[in-house]
């Protein structure tokens, strides 16, 4: 109940396969296994807080939405009214696109700033809608030092003669006439320029923004007022009005929003509504999550779910665990802050120990923003644009949770991680086992096992390098995958306080020289010739995340039966069991770094 895909997408034949109250329910982490965790994934509350407020002074309730944190400054504007300073960064006001035929465009301007030189859309965004690839879009932007408009379909812009990024205030202002698309820019009250462009309606943006493109880019530095828009083009004569108002005056006639920018946005802590469920860990954006709704840059996305805390024993811990969250989280358990996670790839966990309720219901809640790629992190093949224009070699982008969410309970002292390195050259596998707590001088234990049987064991201390030899090691390779199964026991005065499982392969990677003197790669002192698929990890339903791991591990089947042995990970990290998967079923891993670009 509650959750059901987003219809109108493409599903694969797995989406069928998913369960609201278990989805995903494997262990997440087979290099490292522990018999006791639950699993938090399922059905969530969601919200996405759209930013604080901006009157509408036009009477539409036409409200705009802050994003990043524009100053305001009180008296500071044109004739003393108020105004918004913006970064040049992430700071821009989000208002709803309410003209698309006849417009006039009209708002105060202070800048020292210089824009991009051309066409409108590659200026710095005043008021704008452009739309990438889309031709029904238009928009105000500062281009080089003066004030530039434009519309699509086709492209074009016209520009101001007068500059105004003299750090004074100007008034700026842009009409467009659909009956015959003619085109027209004032500065100071002035008509400066007439173009002609298309005539149709100029539907493309699903909303304006002030003080960058629409599209996220090319932000504004300075200060703004009185942002208008009208949706009947304004004569001279009533431009002339508005300019020597100030920005207090001017035509009411056709105003369709008014943003004065001359109050102050950031009213404190806002109550979060949560407006449904969403479905975890499938991104927000994916069919699967039950939403399939964009998160745009500095907004945040709300999570909330309640769990009950495992009754707790002497000495132990109770560790929160993410796969993997794109891109900020900042985790709440009961209300108090436990940690904030940067990075949209990698797994994190926290102690909640001290901050749980053992054996009752404890609220947990995770906000998230991800501005997917626009501060330079990482985001691999993500786009922002793609979900309202998909399209070309960029796809959709995956925000927040996006791996399984789990509880594990654990010893005050404990193992927290396992470097294996099978040295194929040696016969041995050598095992560092990193330990958290504070007791000293612990010891680990290390089996090596086949179907059941013992092949090997060695002991060795805590978080240092234990050899174990293995005779007659058998390799592992794409036609061959064999693993061994690892049991690490961590032990205090003889004592077994922790334990885990893993496997190991036993391979080498290395390059060599081939029969004809020609340096290849190698593979257990041997050259292979490797063959696989640029392999993107997107999924029509999930985006970032497989619809279940039955699907996760038919790709690699499929790749096998196609006579591949390796796949390229194309700027992703797969979550730990696709790489398991790949070990289990023989298939050489080409890791990418996801870029920024």
């Amino acid at each position: 109940a509650g959750w059901q895909p987003v219809p109108g997408h493409i599903m694969t034949r797995w989406a069928a396969d998913v369960d609201p109250e278990a989805p995903l329910p494997e262990y997440p982490r087979p290099a490292m296994v522990r018999q006791e965790w639950a699993n938090l994934n399922g059905l969530w509350d969601y919200a996405v807080d759209p930013g604080p407020e901006v009157p509408d002074g036009s009477g539409n309730r036409q409200l705009g939405r802050v994003v990043g944190a524009p100053v305001w400054c009180p008296g500071e504007g044109p004739a003393g009214a108020g105004a918004y300073e913006f970064d040049g960064d992430d700071d821009c006001v989000n208002v709803p696109a309410v003209v698309s035929k006849d417009m006039t465009l009209s708002l105060w301007v202070k800048t020292t700033q210089q824009g991009g030189a051309g066409d409108w859309f590659s200026g710095v965004g005043l008021f704008d809608g452009e739309c990438a690839g889309v031709a029904d879009d238009f928009g105000a932007a500062l281009s080089g030092d003066t004030f530039a408009f434009g519309v699509g379909n086709p492209d074009t812009t016209i520009h101001a003669t007068t500059a105004i990024n003299d750090g004074q205030w100007h008034h700026v202002a842009a009409t467009r006439r659909a009956k015959d698309g003619e085109i027209r820019v004032y500065v100071d009250g002035a008509h400066e320029n007439t173009g002609q462009g298309g005539t149709q309606d100029l539907t493309a943006p699903g909303r304006l923004s002030i003080g960058q493109l629409q599209t996220n880019i090319h932000s504004f530095q300075g200060r703004l007022a009185d942002v208008r828009a009208y949706d009947r083009v304004l004569s001279q004569a009533e431009i002339a009005e508005i300019c020597s108002g100030h920005g207090v005056a001017g035509t009411t006639r056709g105003l369709a929003g008014q943003w004065r920018l001359d109050s102050d946005w950031n009213d404190g802590d806002r109550t979060i509504t949560y407006e449904g469920k969403i479905l975890v860990p499938f991104p927000i954006e994916s069919a699967l999550s039950g939403v399939a709704k964009p998160l745009l840059p500095k907004q945040k996305l709300h999570y909330r779910r309640y769990f009950t805390a495992p009754a707790a024993t002497a000495g132990s811990r109770l560790l929160l665990h993410f796969g993997a969250v794109d891109h900020e989280a900042t985790v709440l358990v009961n209300g108090a802050l436990i940690g904030t996670h940067r990075g949209g790839y990698d797994a994190f966990d926290f102690d909640i120990t001290e901050a749980v309720h053992p054996g009752a219901d404890n609220e947990l809640a995770v906000i998230v923003t991800d501005t997917t790629g626009a501060n330079g992190e990482p985001k691999g093949k993500q786009d922002v644009g793609s979900m309202q224009n998909p399209g070309g070699i960029m796809y959709t982008p995956c925000s927040g949770i996006w791996q399984t969410v789990w509880l594990e309970p654990v010893p005050a002292d404990h193992i927290a991680g396992l470097k294996i390195t099978p040295d194929v050259d040696q016969g041995n596998v050598q095992v560092v086992t990193r330990t958290a707590g504070a007791a000293p001088g612990l010891d680990v234990d290390v089996r090596i096992s086949t179907g059941g049987n013992l092949v090997a064991s060695a002991s060795g201390k805590a978080n240092a390098s234990i050899a174990i030899p293995i005779p007659d090691a058998k390799l592992w390779s794409p036609d061959s995958p064999f693993l061994y199964d690892l049991t690490v026991s961590l032990r205090q005065n003889g004592q077994t306080v922790d334990a885990v499982e893993s496997y190991v392969g036993m391979r080498k990677i290395a390059l060599g020289k081939d029969a004809n003197g020609i340096t290849r790669i190698m593979l257990n002192g041997q050259f292979v010739f490797q063959m696989g698929f640029l392999d993107q990890g997107f999924w029509p339903d999930g985006i970032y995340t497989a619809p279940t791991d039955e699907a996760l591990r038919y790709d690699i089947e499929v790749s096998k039966r196609l006579g591949m042995n390796m796949a390229r990970k194309h700027v992703k990290v797969e979550p730990a069991r696709w790489y398991t998967w790949c070990d289990r079923l023989g298939l050489l891993v080409w890791q990418d770094m996801p870029g920024a670009g």
